[in-house]
């Protein structure tokens, strides 16, 4: 029901659109753009290796489809996409001897727009910016069965 009443609003925002303001008409390449922005924003996910060893990771990003890459003690990664139609984006990452699995890196719950990921030995934790705190995260071992 929820998705029915986005989708409607989603059209209603589109109607309203078509009447916009002069001034807005003579820009309509920013306009338009702070419209997709509202709608479509840019989603920013950021890993962080707080281990004193290298982490193994895996992540379901363009440049990295597939590729299981080592990332230093202290190094970071990032990706910036944009939100479209709730993607779901996922890493497969090893910190630790028996800290392994797969965790959503972005989904629409998450409700972030800078997801900041620390990589720990017991695990992944991502931080809240509302309650400015760290919370760790559930690793998924066999995300296709």
């Amino acid at each position: 029901m929820a998705t029915k009443n986005m989708i409607t609003f989603f059209f209603a925002i589109l109607f309203l659109w078509s009447f916009v303001t002069p001034s807005a008409a003579r820009n309509p390449p920013a306009f338009a753009e702070k419209v997709m922005h509202f709608f479509f924003p840019n989603i920013t996910v950021a890993l962080r290796n707080d281990c004193e060893r290298d982490v193994f990771y895996s992540c379901k990003f363009k440049d990295s489809e597939g590729h299981l890459t080592a990332l230093q003690p202290n190094g970071t990664k990032s990706w910036t996409f944009k939100e479209i139609l709730f993607p779901l984006r996922w890493c497969y990452v090893s910190t630790g001897k028996n800290v392994y699995g797969v965790f959503w890196t972005y989904s629409v719950r998450l409700k972030c727009t800078y997801c900041n990921f620390s990589l720990r030995k017991d695990g992944v934790y991502l931080y809240i910016k509302d309650k400015r705190e760290w919370e760790k995260r559930p690793l998924y071992l066999d995300p296709l069965s």
